[in-house]
């Protein structure tokens, strides 16, 4: 996946799920079902198609007792719920079942991603007037003793997202080049993907207030974007290729290329 062999990732975690299927480890059946759900397969195939897999897979974990993999499943399930676009407050309801899930299971390694999106949901549909800055209130949780790259970059992302959506384009840009640094010994199979068109979308949104020569830099990081954005909707088209249209009609209007953009 990380070389943008889409396809050979693919079809090896196909042949993973169809071995599963044909030993019933059920013990083995959640984590390799939990893995290629919510690494693999949005790379061909819609979101949305992940997420009963990965209730299954959760339920699995639970029967099994690997308590581990069977929160970490029912937390990535949420996570590409709101990728996808489900609808926020039957998500909130998700959401709020899962922190009594997980509180039963003693699972804590992934409650600061449902804590940091819940807060998300909070601020998008019931504070409509409120700026990302409500996120800020999780970041402790990302840069405590207990850091880790996997928390600091889904931070990354919802901050990025809320940033974008109210505007904070100054405060959007500071963001993507901490995403940038942080993307360099760390890689997010589905982070890194999806957020690759807001980090476009924010480095544009600033192009009219920066000089000729960081406008430049712009737009050449922005042109690398959407070569990796254009091989990913090639790969998956319900998934990036509307993003890659949007980035490229932004990208055009800062060129002043009216005619290109209709």
């Amino acid at each position: 996946v990380y070389t943008h062999d889409f396809a050979f990732g693919y079809e090896l975690g196909s042949l993973g799920i169809q071995l599963m299927e044909a030993l019933d480890r059920k013990e083995i059946n959640c984590k390799v079902t939990g893995n290629f759900n919510s690494s693999i397969r949005f790379f061909r195939e819609p979101l949305s198609v992940s997420l009963e897999p990965l209730l299954e897979a959760h339920k699995m974990g639970i029967e099994t007792g690997d308590f581990y993999i069977a929160g970490n499943n029912a937390v990535e399930r949420c996570r590409i719920a709101f990728m996808c676009g489900k609808e926020l407050n039957w998500l909130k309801g998700e959401l709020s079942s899962l922190k009594l899930a997980l509180k039963k299971i003693d699972y804590i390694i992934g409650f600061s991603k449902v804590e940091i999106l819940t807060q998300v949901i909070t601020i998008l549909t019931e504070e409509p007037s409120t700026l990302s800055i409500g996120i800020m209130d999780q970041y402790d949780m990302v840069t405590n003793a207990d850091y880790r790259y996997g928390e600091h970059s889904n931070f990354n992302y919802h901050k990025l997202v809320l940033q974008y959506l109210f505007e904070e384009y100054e405060g959007a840009r500071e963001t993507v080049l901490d995403m940038t640094n942080l993307m360099k010994p760390y890689k997010d199979s589905i982070t890194d993907p999806l957020a690759n068109c807001y980090r476009s979308l924010a480095l544009l949104a600033v192009c009219g207030q920066v000089s000729e020569g960081e406008k430049e830099e712009i737009l050449t990081q922005v042109n690398e974007n959407q070569e990796t954005l254009e091989k990913l909707a090639h790969s998956a088209p319900p998934n990036y290729l509307h993003k890659h249209h949007l980035v490229e009609a932004e990208r055009m209007r800062v060129l002043d290329d009216e005619h290109d953009t209709i």
